[in-house]
């Protein structure tokens, strides 16, 4: 983990504390969970991954709430575990801390709830519709299979988990933070604001704007629901701190929105510009990012077959092969812009 990515104490308007601990989710990426005290709440927000990095740094984390801040609190003592949304590097390690706390809730929003209580139907779904995905954006059969076996790593190993408070959007969470559903990046993903500071999970960050993946693999997915959520994030106002689940602390939320938006934007012109001759999605993102290997070429032609079938389903792009696709539904798509 690099040397400044260390426990940091934040103090709400609404005298909330919020400490942010960095985990190592991934060999060499890092994502943050969060511990709130307010009153006799004790929270927690996020999990990790679960994988040993993961859950280390998490127990050293409170080692160091400890250590650094004089703030006394063990795993055992929290009330409450929320999860932002569903992704594994967020929800993975829930079932490890609820052994280590179990008398605290576990809360979700509704439309990621699945990924705790029933994650195996949520994976065998979701694998079958990426498969079918995989096949209409045109991506060559041995190098399908690559990536539909990466798509699965980790997630048949989750242990089903209950869940306590189903989350929508603007519920109150223990008299201290506000639920703000942002669907995009993920079906119920959720930002939390504790009076002026928010945790922004996936949604916001100060450099990189997330991933997406097409609506037909997971509804609430995709770049419309995305940019809808930002215009959602755009709206909120008095806020004077902004945390994101990865990455450091976002210096200037309102730009970083505005900035996040704008791009957004470019990379969809940039697909419809691409289309002036027929294109498959694999073509499109193999001419956006050049050569693509491994976990990284999954999520390139995932974010291109999103900004495709937003594009499409606002007339921008016309299928050219259209006969052939009717008459064969694993056929791949050539896409064009509406003539």
């Amino acid at each position: 983990m690099p040397d400044s990515w260390q426990v940091t104490q934040h103090t709400a308007s609404n005298w909330a504390v919020i400490y942010r601990v960095p985990l190592e989710v991934f060999p060499a990426y890092y994502a943050h969970a969060f511990v709130l005290l307010a009153g006799e709440h004790k929270i927690l927000v996020d999990t990790g991954s679960g994988l040993p990095s993961s859950n280390r740094d998490l127990l050293a984390g409170f080692t160091a709430i400890g250590d650094q801040f004089g703030t006394s609190i063990r795993v055992d003592d929290l009330t409450l575990i929320v999860i932002t949304h569903g992704h594994i590097d967020h929800v993975g390690g829930t079932d490890w801390i609820r052994k280590l706390a179990s008398d605290a809730q576990i809360a979700i929003h509704e439309l990621d709830c699945t990924s705790l209580t029933n994650p195996h139907e949520r994976t065998r779904i979701a694998h079958q519709r990426m498969g079918n995905f995989l096949r209409q954006a045109g991506v060559p059969e041995n190098k399908r299979q690559q990536l539909l076996a990466l798509y699965v790593i980790g997630k048949p190993d989750l242990t089903p988990i209950a869940v306590d408070v189903i989350l929508r959007d603007g519920d109150t969470l223990a008299d201290c933070m506000e639920v703000i559903h942002v669907p995009g990046h993920a079906p119920g993903l959720i930002m939390l604001r504790v009076g002026d500071t928010l945790l922004t999970s996936d949604h916001i960050l100060p450099k990189t704007s997330v991933a997406l993946s097409p609506e037909s693999i997971f509804p609430y997915t995709g770049v419309g629901h995305y940019l809808d959520s930002l215009l959602k994030a755009s709206h909120l106002e008095g806020i004077q701190v902004a945390l994101g689940g990865h990455e450091e602390m976002i210096p200037d939320y309102a730009d970083a929105v505005i900035r996040t938006t704008e791009l957004s934007s470019l990379k969809i012109k940039r697909i419809l510009d691409r289309c002036a001759e027929p294109r498959t999605v694999y073509q499109l993102a193999s001419d956006a990012y050049g050569v693509m290997d491994g976990y990284t070429e999954l999520l390139m032609v995932e974010q291109v077959g999103a900004r495709v079938e937003y594009l499409s389903q606002r007339g921008q792009l016309a299928i050219e092969n259209l006969d052939e696709v009717l008459a064969d539904n694993d056929q791949p798509r050539l896409y064009r812009q509406s003539r």
